[in-house]
């Protein structure tokens, strides 16, 4: 389809490369979802390796998931190419066309139906007139942990403020923030001299997400005192190949300066 419409234009396409991907939801649990982020800085390579044949007058990168786009949309624009839109927008005639029709399985095929003009089950998809919730977004959350975010949408109103043990980390997730609150990507990290480091188990963390709030209740004269326990990490090195990223682990940036490992 690309190329008949390239060859309509007068023009000619040809395929540049291709890009390696991981799906969080098939890894979770295992050592390799340590490689998650990682995956995303190596599609940034693959898509620059893509188009370093420096052929092409433009450039249509197709992807999908929260690694592969923003990995295609790095490489590119290192490149030089300026994407101009890594969706197709609602209410155009190309998304329209795209969404007029939905497969419908019919025994052992499938026929093409025009696609339903409501939802089938507001449980899992709404209109706009009815969003599941007026204001979900992230939230910025700070105090004396640092700073995290959440994906407050996710999360129920009635568990939107809670002081209790918890579970905070500056772990660099992705996609990770469920339905249970969650402090994530907190900055400064642990290993950076970062606040996180004071915690210990059974501390008592207030988690305001809607006001903002991250704080530790511990008293300041124990939380002064105490000394970070340093980590061994050597059993997270090896394995799962995860020994291949040794220089992007030494490299990486924390969630705020956008957790690769290209310096800026």
């Amino acid at each position: 389809m690309i190329q008949q419409a390239a060859r309509e234009a007068s023009a000619v396409a040809q395929f540049a490369g291709g890009v390696p991907a991981m799906c969080d939801g098939v890894t979770h649990g295992q050592s390799g979802m340590e490689l998650s982020l990682f995956s995303r800085d190596t599609i940034t390579m693959a898509t620059a390796i893509a188009l370093s044949h420096n052929m092409f007058d433009a450039a249509l990168c197709l992807g999908v998931c929260d690694k592969i786009v923003p990995g295609l949309f790095t490489g590119a624009l290192r490149f030089g190419h300026l994407p101009g839109s890594a969706f197709i927008p609602p209410n155009t005639p190309l998304r329209d066309a795209l969404t007029a029709a939905e497969p419908f399985p019919v025994g052992a095929v499938l026929e093409w139906r025009e696609a339903p003009a409501v939802s089938g089950d507001l449980t899992i998809l709404r209109p706009v007139t009815e969003p599941f919730n007026s204001n979900g977004r992230r939230k910025l959350r700070t105090g004396n942990l640092g700073r995290s975010v959440i994906k407050t949408s996710a999360v129920k109103a009635e568990h939107r403020v809670v002081t209790a043990p918890a579970l905070v980390t500056d772990g660099r997730m992705s996609g990770a923030s469920g339905s249970v609150p969650a402090a994530i990507h907190v900055t400064p990290e642990c290993l950076n001299d970062g606040p996180l480091r004071h915690v210990r188990d059974g501390d008592v963390i207030h988690l305001d997400s809607i006001h903002g709030l991250l704080e530790a209740r511990v008293p300041l004269a124990e939380w002064q005192a105490r000394q970070m326990i340093a980590p061994d990490l050597g059993h997270h090195e090896h394995g799962m190949s995860r020994e291949l990223f040794r220089g992007f682990r030494a490299r990486a940036c924390d969630a705020e300066a956008g957790a690769d490992t290209f310096g800026g």
